[in-house]
Formats: structure tokens, sequence, C-alpha cells
């Protein structure tokens, strides 16, 4: 009744409204100033100026009709709303399970979509916490006979950088090393960044209490001073306010605490590691004489765009400045060329096929799941004859009844939205340990807005996926339920469900073969043998204080191993300075003194260890030719000794014996290398990546600091380090102990990232083939529902039961075989997108493809039987009588 009292039809149109009002007013005071005595003509011109503009009268009532109709609109809409929204709400209770089983798989597919986004944003959307990101960029060098990869920085072209280029307004040099920290407790290992002058300034953060590193701390040899992160001021000194001020003994020097950052250090990424480690202390390097000597690589850079500039920009100026520095310094530069890279991009690029594969896959998930829900709500639209031909006797139109299934969607996908947040939520939180480290955000596992707005977005997508089908079926079939309100059948509809049922199973097919791919990959990873014997074998770092004299160093390390190895329950002991596959470690160039001299681009690069002790038969590094290490090495030797890979003999002496051969091996000082001994080929660096060249150099005669001890034991960790901690102790009570732990979880976590993705997408891929073999059963069972009687009648003519069952299986056999075909194509183009993530596995492997297609095709057959025995007993007398 209110709506039909507000409808144009029963009320008087707002122009004749408006103009009958005014002329009303008009006339009414003609009237009374005639009787005041003015004559007819000078009283209605006074009564128009004494109204006004009539026109703008007119237009301002006319704007408040239409508010006014609008906030009926409104209302109305309102009102419809709630009534559709009652009236689904009544409908989906009607049927319970099949209403929660709806709502639990939307909301399994959105949680995980809401995780995944919640990880892509973290990891690849939000720029670097720091003011104006879009002008830092990391500098790189790098060697094309290398593969291009980024490498680390010359001191001299990073001088002549700063010097020689106009793209940047400022630009710092850093390296991070492992620190000893003292004071009051246990000595502790810290990761330490030395920063030259700028470092501060161009990342544009300010200190969280005191001041970051300035100017005046770099000035002369520097001053001794240090500032902490936020990680290690809340361990250390438990968040203490008062810290500035006091001293902070870093490798035995007492430095002057002057400031304490917020959360969040510059990590450069896993392939730089240690090197590029979160730091928890920085320290000021300066800038010396020695830096513009073209000899090493070991700085990182980093620096802020001038105002004007780009990173193209800057990257035409940097090919230009290696074209002079090249000219400048040709043995040191030949073959290498300059890199500039915005910082989000670096540290997004180890992080990008990951994330993004896990994003594809739930994003798929979901549109299995969605095209499942919607079948479903379209088989069951299609029993709901009779009420559609109420509400079509009773005067709905096509338009009222989509209205009403669209509803239903959207109450099932916000019912689903809000249960997938929570779930969302829970798996964030689940999954957050199981992460990859370089996966890890920053930060703890929660939802933002961010995620809740990709859910209220996935809500409305679900909404419309949902409720689109069976609202164009209501809006083209209307008249068809109003002739056979009781009609069940319909060739359009059978078709349109088998559609549905193709698409998911095609999605299902493309994750079932990713996940097959993947977890091939990370079999066959995980078969690799990384060259050493990781069972029994216990790592323990620690490192004696910078500033130490060598000779105490080497004394120091020589008691550590000797006395470890003697330790109840361990067999062998020696140490190491990088630990294969738990670090980048170091890489030098190299050649042969008793081959012609290469050019410095064709010299071969191998990586660099230097061990002590029992080093390769506690590793279980098998011994090819010679010795190993002993005390024959003395630091003082004129002719250094090395041990080098088989990789190296057979690169410099094929088919010869490289005992007695030297090398010139660019690290430490600039004496000649002997072979002693050959071993065999270890995986340093991945085992993804084929073993590469390797040098090993004795403790002895390349004094470093920091070391791993390698323990071959039948102890765990745990049961060995007190007793380790007790050894270091009597040596050296300063030396902290960190990074304890097993060979054997070493190369675990090296496949880490190999292993999480296979996982996490073989989960989607098994909800993706449930919901597929769903969706199969559910075409099966409503295509036998419909065609019952015409099945009756089959079994009355003389159709057997066995024939009868066999159509039910051709049909699923055939629906499924063509989406399997579809799901295949599909497949082999999306394998491209996953192929950097597989090892030793093609995106067309038979194995994994005749496997996917063998699994389906079981899964189909399970699928269609139970629908098919019921086409079977299907009683025939009962079938004519219906009939």
């Amino acid at each position: 009744m209110r709506r039909r009292t507000r409808s144009p039809l029963w009320k008087v149109p707002v122009e004749n409204e408006v103009r009958e009002e005014l002329a009303f007013h008009v006339e009414m005071r003609t009237r009374e100033y005639v009787e005041a005595g003015m004559d007819e003509e000078e009283a209605r011109r006074r009564a128009e100026a004494r109204l006004g503009d009539a026109r703008r009268l007119a237009a301002d009532c006319r704007r408040i009709a239409r508010r006014r109709d609008r906030r009926y609109r409104l209302a109305d809409l309102a009102d419809d709303v709630r009534a559709d929204g009652r009236f689904a709400l009544r409908q989906l209770a009607r049927r319970p399970a099949f209403t929660a089983a709806l709502v639990l798989i939307l909301a399994l597919a959105i949680g995980a979509n809401v995780a995944a986004f919640s990880l892509l944003d973290r990891t690849l959307l939000q720029p670097p916490p720091y003011p104006r990101p879009q002008g830092l960029v990391t500098l790189w060098e790098s060697k094309a006979s290398s593969g291009g990869a980024k490498n680390m920085v010359g001191p001299a072209n990073f001088v002549a950088w700063q010097e020689e280029t106009r793209s940047f307004s400022a630009m710092s040099g850093f390296i991070s090393v492992s620190a000893t920290l003292g004071g009051d407790g246990e000595p502790l290992r810290a990761a330490a960044r030395y920063v030259t002058d700028g470092y501060f300034q161009i990342l544009g953060r300010p200190a969280l209490l005191g001041r970051p590193l300035v100017a005046e701390d770099f000035a002369g040899e520097g001053r001794d001073v240090v500032v902490l992160s936020h990680g290690l001021w809340q361990r250390r000194f438990g968040g203490d306010a008062g810290v500035v001020g006091r001293t902070l003994p870093v490798d035995g020097t007492a430095r002057e605490i002057v400031g304490v950052m917020p959360p969040g250090g510059l990590d450069m990424g896993p392939a730089f590691t240690p090197y590029g480690d979160a730091p928890d202390v920085w320290l000021p390097m300066t800038v010396s004489e020695e830096w513009r000597q073209p000899r090493g690589r070991w700085l990182m850079v980093l620096a802020r765009l001038a105002d004007g500039a780009t990173a193209a920009s800057a990257q035409t100026e940097m090919d230009a400045l290696a074209e002079r520095l090249y000219r400048r310094w040709p043995d040191f530069n030949d073959g290498w060329s300059f890199l500039a890279v915005p910082l989000a991009e670096h540290l997004r690029s180890d992080k990008r096929l990951p994330v993004l594969t896990l994003s594809a896959a739930v994003v798929l998930l979901l549109l299995v799941a969605g095209v499942n829900t919607a079948g479903l709500l379209l088989a069951r639209a299609a029993g709901r004859g009779g009420e559609v031909a109420v509400r079509t006797a009773l005067g709905a139109g096509p338009a009222r009844l989509a209205r009403q299934m669209l509803t239903e969607g959207c109450v099932l996908a916000l019912a689903a939205g809000a249960l997938g947040l929570a779930l969302g939520d829970l798996a964030l939180r689940f999954l957050y340990p199981l992460l990859p480290p370089h996966l890890t955000p920053q930060g703890p596992p929660a939802l933002d807005l961010a995620a809740v707005g990709v859910t209220v977005a996935l809500c409305l997508l679900c909404s419309l996926l949902f409720g689109l089908p069976p609202a164009f079926y209501a809006w083209r079939r209307q008249s068809g339920w109003l002739r056979a309100a009781t009609a069940v059948g319909g060739r359009s509809r059978r078709r349109l469900r088998a559609a549905l049922v193709f698409a998911e199973v095609a999605v299902a097919v493309v994750l079932l073969v990713a996940a097959g791919l993947l977890l091939r990959s990370t079999h066959r990873l995980l078969q690799v043998d990384p060259g050493f014997d990781r069972a029994g074998v216990v790592t323990i770092s620690s490192r004696v204080a910078n500033g130490t004299e060598e000779t105490r160093v080497d004394q120091i390390w020589d008691q550590i191993v000797q006395r470890t190895a003697a330790l109840p329950g361990v067999e062998r002991a020696g140490a190491v300075t990088h630990v294969p596959l738990a670090s980048a470690g170091a890489a030098t160039s190299y050649y042969a003194t008793d081959r012609p001299l290469p050019l410095p681009a064709d010299r071969p690069v191998a990586d660099v260890r230097i061990v002590r002790g029992d080093y390769f038969r506690t590793m279980g590094i098998p011994l090819l030719a010679g010795r190993g290490f002993d005390e024959r090495e003395r630091s003082n030797d004129k002719v250094g000794a090395v041990i080098v890979n088989e990789s190296v003999a057979r690169r410099l002496w094929p088919g010869e014996s490289a005992l007695g051969k030297r090398l010139q091996v660019y690290w430490g000082d600039d004496r000649e290398r002997e072979i002693v001994g050959v071993v065999g080929g270890v995986h340093h660096a991945s085992l993804k990546q084929p073993g590469r060249d390797a040098v090993y150099f004795p403790h002895r005669q390349e004094i470093e600091n920091g070391m791993t001890l390698v323990l071959r034991s039948g102890l765990d960790a745990e049961a060995l380090l007190p007793a380790v901690r007790q050894v270091v102790a009597e040596v050296d009570p300063t030396m902290p102990l960190f990074d304890v732990g097993t060979l054997s979880r070493v190369v675990r976590e090296a496949s880490s990232e190999q292993r999480f993705v296979a996982g996490v997408v073989a989960v989607f891929a098994l909800l993706a083939l449930f919901l597929a073999g769903f969706g199969i059963f559910s075409v099966s069972a409503f295509a036998v529902a419909e065609r019952g009687r015409e099945i009756g009648l089959r079994l009355a003519l003389g159709a057997s039961r066995g024939a009868v069952a066999r159509m039910v299986l051709r049909q699923a056999a055939v629906l499924t075989g063509l989406a399997l075909a579809a799901g295949l194509a599909l497949s082999l183009l999306a394998g491209r997108f996953v192929e950097s993530l597989l090892f030793e596995v093609r995106p067309g492997d038979p194995l994994t493809l005749a496997t996917v297609t063998a699994v389906l095709a079981a899964c189909a057959l399970l699928a269609a039987w139970g629908p098919a025995r019921r086409a079977a007993a299907v009683a025939p007398m009962q079938a004519l009588r219906l009939e």
C-alpha cells in the first residue's frame, strides 16, 4: 500500500504540482493587495515581485522532489533486499546439510585465497618500509660468463661510481660480517653491518632512540660508536630506554651506543647469506685510499636516485661508466658489467615465483569450488519448478526471479566469506612456521585490511558466479516452468551442468599436473647426492673476536678442534668457514701456473672454503688423490697448500694427475698454491645447481676468526652442546656458540622452498580432485533422476541392467575424457610458469601426465559408479505407472 501511494501513477507530476503551487501563492497575495485598495494589475505585479524568481523556486522544488523520490526508491530497495534475504535464508535452512556443505566448500577455498593473498601482499605488493622507496636502488656487478647473476662490488669501482655518476643523490657501501658482543651475560654472536657514510640518510628512517650514524662518525679512522637494531635492543637490553650513551663491547672494542633503530633491518636475501643478513648492529666503515686499488669484490651498494632520475636512466649512465672503467682497469673489469636494480625488485626477486605459484593454485581451487557450487545450485534450482510457477502466477517476472536467485548466491557467499576469513587467519598462523625463511614476512602472521578487502571482493565474485547460472536459467525458462511445474528434465539444463563439471574437471587437471610435477621434482631433488654423508654430523658455529692476533686465533681453533674430537661420543671433528648448503659462502677466480695465462674474463671461478682438522673424513667427502691437510702446512710457507675438487682437476689437467700442480688463487696473499689433494665434488650453494669448482685452504695459512665445528657423533646436537660449550669456554670464554644443528637439517632446509610449495599445491590439488569427483557424481546422479522414466521404459522394453549402468558410466567417461584432454592441454601451457621451480623434470613429463590421467579416470569411474547402480535398479513398473 505504501508503495502504491508513492507510485507516479497515483500522484500529480512534479512539474504540474510546482506550477500550481506557485500560481496559488501569487493568486492569494494578489487578492490580499486588491482588498487593500490596489488595482489588480499593480497587485499582481507586487505579488510576483514578493514571490521572487519563480524559475529558481521551481528548480528548488524539483530538486527536493527528486531527493524525495530517491529516498523512496532506496527505501523500497532496502525493503526488497530484506525480503529477499529473509526468503533466501528460509530456503537455505530447509536443506541444512546441503547448505552447510556448500558453505564449507566455499569457505575452504576463500580461506586459502585470503591466506595466500596475505602472503602475496606482505612479500610482493607492499613497498619496502622506507620513505620514498621508489627512489632506492641497489648497485651490483655482473659477469656474463657466470650467467649474469648479481655479484658484489669492487671497492675501486664503488669509489668511481661515487665520484663520476650524476644519477644518484647519495651512495653507500656496506657489508655484513659476524661479530662478538661482550658485556653482561654470555658472549653473543651478532650480524654486524659495516656501512660507509650516508647509509641511514639514504634509507631515510629515523632512529627510535638516539640517532643513526652521521658524518662525524666516519671522520678520520672513524669513531667507536654503534647503532643497535630493535631486535638486539630487546634481546640484550630488555628494551631499556636508557641504553643510549652506554658502552657495548664489539669484538673486544668498547663502543658507545648512539642509537636504536626501529624494527625491520635491510635483509638482502638468501642468495647473499650470510653477507646480506639483516643486521643486529651497525658500525661505521671509512673509505680509505686502499679502496682505490682494483682488487676484490666484497661490497654491497645502496643508492638513492637523484631528482628526475629513473632506474632506467641510471642504468644507461652505469653502462657508459662500465666502458670507461674497463679502459682504466682492463684486467680487473674485463667481462664485467654494472647493474642498477630497484631495491623493491631486488627484495622480491627470490620470492616472486613461489608466491605467485601458490596464489595461482588457490585461485584455481576457488574456481573449482565456485563452479562446483554453481552446478549444485543450478541443479537445486531445477527442482524448484513448482515454486517458480507459483511465483510467476502471482506476478513475478523473470527479473524478479533472477534477483531472488542472485540473493541466495549472495547469502551463501557472505556466509562462506565470514567463515573463510576466520579459516584464512587460522591457515596463515598454521603455515607461518612452515614457510621457508626467505618467504617469512616480517611481523606476526595476521590478516590486515587488504585481506578483508580481498575477502569482500571474493564474496562478490562468488555471489555472481553462484547466482548467475540459476538466474539466467530462471530468466530463459520461466514459461517452461509455468507450463510444467513438476517437470525436472530439460536438455539445456543438462548441458549447462555438464559444461560446469567440464570446466571444474579441466581446472582440477591443471592443479593435479602442477602438483605431480612439483612432487616429482622434489623427489628428484631429495635424491641428489650432496657429495657428503649427512647422517650423524652435528654443526656448531663460533668465532674469535675480531682484532685477535692470527697466531692466537690459530691456537684457539687448534685446541677447540682437538679437544672436541676427544669428547665421549665424538668420532671425528673438523671445522669449516661455511657449511655446504647453509650459506652462499665465498668464491674467487683462479688459474693454473703451468698453463697459458687466460684473460680475466675467461678465468674460472671456484668456491672457497677454509678447513681445519679432519674435515673431509668427518663430512664423508671422499679423498680421491693425495692427502688431507696436516702439520706440514705452516703459515709462513713460501708456497701455500690447497686441496681442489675433481671438477678443478678435470678442467685444468684432463687425463693427468693434479697433485703437485700449482694454482694462482685470488685470495689472501699473492703466493702460489700447490695442490696436495683432490676430493670429490660437493654441492656448496644449492642442490639444484651442479657441483661447482672448489678450492680448500688450510686454516693455518688463511686464518679466519669465524668457523663452524663439524662433529661426527652418534649423539644429537643437544646432547653434545654442553660438552662443546665447556671446551670453548675453557679455551676462550669470550667466544659465543650459535647455529647449533645437524647436517641433515641443513640439507633438509636447502630444499624447504621446493617441499613447501609442492606440499601446499598437492593439498590444493587433492581438494580439487575431490570437488571434481563430487561434480561428476552430482551430474551423473541428476542425469539418472531426470531420465528415471526413460530408464524405466528402456528396462521394460528389454534393456539389460548392465546396459543401463554402462550407459551412465559411458556418459561420465565421455565428459571426463573431454575435460581431461582440455586440462592436459592447459597444463602444458601452464607448465612453463612453474618450469623454473622444477628440477630434472619437464612440464610435459609423461609419467606425471599418465599418473594424473589414471587417477582422474579412476576417480570419475568411482564417482559415477553409485548413480549407475541406482539407474540399473530402477523398477520398470513404477516408471510405467508414472508415465
